[in-house]
C-alpha cells in the first residue's frame, strides 16, 4: 500500500549554520522544520511532512510492522538529507506514542539512527505537552482565563490544561497534562468503511468527553471565564479550518489562528460524514492520507469541546516542530553568548 507523499518545500539555503532543525515522528506523519532566527522568533525556510503511519496495527499486534517501519524510514532519509544540506548548528528529533508503546520501539529508534544518522529522542506526554504549548502560547486569547490544548495523535490525545495570569496574560502555566488513548490511526483501525459514524461516532464522543472530564484539574471549568476556549493543533482542526474557509488548496497562513465555533464543527463534521470515504478524499482540505481518519478525528474534537463546554475553539498550524525549534534557538544563542564572554575573557587575560 502507498501514501500520499508532500514535498518538501525548501528555500535557497541562506545563512547556513543559523538554521535549526526539528522532526517530529508520529504515529501517524513524520514532519521536519528548519528554520533561522529573526529578532523576534525565527523565519522557517524549509519544511517536509509525509503521512507514515508509523502506528498501523499497533494496537493489534504491539508492534511497530515492518511495512510501516520501511514507510518511516524512507521519510526519514529524506529528511537526514535536508538537514545535511543545510548544516544546521543544531537538530532535535522527537517521536511520540508509537515508540513508547511499541514492543520494539527502542529497536526501531537504533534501526532509524544506523541507517539514517538521526537519533531519536523518545519523549512523554508531559514533554510534548510542554513544546506544543511552546509553539501555540501566542494564540491563546489574551482575555481568557483558562484553555486546553489539544493535540490529536494518531495513537492518542494529548491535552494540557492551562491557567492564564490575571495579571500578567504572558504568563501561561501548565495546570494538568493527560495522555488519552484515543488517536485517529488507533480508533479507526479494524472498521469497515462508513462505520465510523451513527451510534459508534457517538459513543467515542462520550467516551472521549468523560475521560476529559476525569483528567481535569479541580475547579478548572469554575475557574473559566467566558472568553475561555480550545486550541487545537491536529490535523483534524487544521483540515477542518481549511474546509470552512473553503480552500482550494491547503494554505497554511490562512488556516493558522482560525477560530471556529462548535456549531461550525458540528456542521463541518456532518458535512464530512454526509460526503462519504471517496467524497473526503476528493476534498482537497482532506485527501486519501485524511479520508478514513478525519472522522474519529472530529468526533475526539467533538468529546473535548462537549467536555469543557468553550464554544469555540482557536487551530494553530503549529505544534511541537516550533517549541523544539525556540528551544533550540534560544540554546544555540546561550552558547554563542558563553563563546563570546569566553574569547573576551582572554583577549583581556591575554
Amino acid at each position: 500500500m502507498s501514501w500520499p507523499r508532500s514535498q518538501p518545500q525548501e528555500n535557497a539555503p541562506q545563512r547556513k549554520r543559523r538554521a535549526v532543525a526539528a522532526l517530529d515522528l508520529g504515529t501517524n506523519n513524520c514532519r521536519l522544520m528548519i528554520a533561522v532566527p529573526r529578532r523576534n522568533g525565527f523565519a522557517v525556510v524549509a519544511t517536509f511532512s509525509r503521512i507514515v503511519r508509523l502506528g498501523e496495527g499497533l494496537v493489534t499486534t504491539g508492534r511497530i510492522a515492518d511495512s510501516a517501519q520501511e514507510r518511516a524510514i524512507s521519510a526519514l532519509r529524506e529528511c537526514a538529507e535536508m538537514v545535511a544540506r543545510w548544516d544546521v548548528a543544531a537538530v532535535r528529533c522527537v517521536t511520540t506514542e508509537a515508540c513508547r508503546m511499541a514492543a520494539n520501539g527502542a529497536a526501531f529508534v537504533e534501526r532509524v539512527r544506523v541507517e539514517t544518522g538521526l537519533k531519536l529522542d523518545v519523549i512523554g506526554p508531559e514533554e510534548e505537552a510542554r513544546l506544543a504549548l511552546s509553539g501555540c502560547a501566542s494564540l491563546i486569547d489574551v482575555h481568557a482565563s483558562r484553555a486546553l490544548l489539544f493535540d490529536i495523535g494518531g495513537g492518542s490525545t494529548e491535552l494540557c490544561y492551562l491557567r492564564i495570569d490575571g495579571n500578567d496574560r504572558r504568563k501561561v502555566e501548565m495546570e494538568a497534562v493527560a495522555s488519552l488513548p484515543f488517536g485517529v490511526v488507533r480508533l479507526s483501525e479494524g472498521l469497515a468503511e462508513g462505520s465510523f459514524a451513527g451510534e459508534h461516532y457517538r459513543l467515542i464522543r462520550e467516551r472521549v468527553a468523560r475521560n476529559v472530564r476525569e483528567a481535569m484539574p479541580d475547579g478548572f471549568l469554575e475557574a473559566a471565564n467566558g472568553e475561555s476556549h480550545v486550541i487545537g493543533t491536529s490535523g483534524t482542526a487544521t483540515s477542518l479550518a481549511s474546509l470552512h474557509k473553503g480552500l482550494k488548496r491547503y494554505r497554511r497562513r490562512e488556516v493558522d489562528g482560525t477560530w471556529l465555533t462548535s456549531d461550525d464543527v458540528e456542521r463541518l463534521a456532518d458535512e464530512l460524514q454526509a460526503m462519504g470515504l471517496e467524497g473526503r478524499k476528493k476534498q482537497p482540505s482532506i485527501g486519501e492520507g485524511r479520508a478514513d481518519l478525519i472522522m474519529p478525528g472530529c468526533s475526539v474534537m467533538q468529546g473535548i469541546m462537549d467536555a469543557t463546554g468553550f464554544g469555540r475553539v482557536r487551530v494553530a498550524d503549529r505544534g511541537l516542530r516550533e517549541g523544539i525549534v525556540t528551544d533550540l534557538i534560544a540554546e544555540t544563542r546561550a552558547e554563542r553568548a558563553k563563546e563570546r564572554h569566553r574569547v573576551s575573557s582572554g583577549a583581556h587575560a591575554g
